[in-house]
């Protein structure tokens, strides 16, 4: 059993990340100022792991181009059109996280938070009825939880 493996600049960005999910989530759970946008924060981030693959990895081409046609595709489906009623910053901190992780990782990260918003979705238009769209920070904080512990028991 050999978990997930992480470089130490993947970890660091990993405990940056569920740092900033956590105040946003508690910032959306609890109504306080932070639920401002933080997309331009997400957006920064995914630009600087494609460097980090293009850059400092180049030598696994294969897989960056793997991981990131995932990511792209993802990115694709969830902001073409605002499909799921989720904000859209929600689904671009979605896409930052997916760019830390292993392949296999990101796919069950995606997976997990689709399914909290199909399980939970009923919950979340009665607490967020005043807003057309629906703020999900807290369901991808937790999805992402509960997918690196699969990935570092299972995986």
């Amino acid at each position: 059993m050999d978990g997930i493996s992480l470089l130490d600049i993947q970890l660091y960005a990993l405990f940056f990340l569920l740092g900033a999910f956590t105040v946003k989530s508690l910032s959306e759970m609890m109504n306080w100022s932070g639920r401002r946008d933080m997309s331009e924060l997400w957006m920064f981030f995914l630009i600087g792991f494609i460097a980090h693959d293009a850059i400092l990895r180049p030598y696994r081409i294969r897989y960056m181009i793997i991981k990131w046609a995932v990511i792209s595709t993802v990115a694709f489906l969830f902001l073409y059109k605002d499909i799921y009623f989720i904000v859209r910053d929600d689904k671009v901190a979605l896409l930052a996280a997916m760019s830390i992780l292993p392949l296999a990782s990101m796919l069950v990260t995606a997976g997990i938070y689709v399914l909290l918003v199909f399980l939970f979705k009923r919950r979340l238009r009665h607490s967020f009825s005043h807003s057309k769209m629906i703020p999900t920070m807290p369901l991808l904080t937790t999805g992402l939880i509960i997918s690196l512990l699969i990935s570092f028991f299972l995986i």
